[in-house]
This record gives C-alpha cells, sequence and structure tokens, in this order.
C-alpha cells in the first residue's frame, strides 16, 4: 500500500489507490495516515494519496468518477 502512495508521490507511476475498509479492517492505518497528514508528515494534497472507502461498490464509484 504504502510503496504504490510512495511511487505516485514520486511520479514513477500514477495509480489511483482505494484502500476498502470494510468492517474496520483498515482503521488503524486510516487514523495513522490522518496524523500524517494532520502534522504535515505527508503532504495533503500530494500525488497517490489513499482514498478511504466502506465498500468495494464504493472504491468502484470512486474510481469512475475520476
Amino acid at each position: 500500500l504504502f510503496e504504490v502512495v510512495t511511487w505516485n508521490q514520486l511520479d514513477l507511476q500514477r495509480k489511483p489507490v482505494v484502500v476498502v475498509n470494510t468492517s474496520g479492517v483498515f482503521d488503524g492505518i486510516q487514523t495513522w495516515y490522518d496524523r500524517a497528514v494532520t502534522e504535515a508528515f505527508v503532504p495533503r494534497d500530494g500525488g497517490g494519496v489513499p482514498q478511504f472507502v466502506a465498500t468495494p461498490h464504493d472504491a468502484i464509484d470512486w474510481l469512475r468518477a475520476r
């Protein structure tokens, strides 16, 4: 996950990153990422910012809307 985000930030590739957080499995990663953004460790508008969604349907909708 973070390798792809890093590649996007370095412009090595441009792939959307969507995390399907079913049943809160990735809540810890989302909390960590949100804190890293808040504390300016990770750029809020930098390339490769992961999108966290609740369902696969939400992921498809988000990808189509890009």
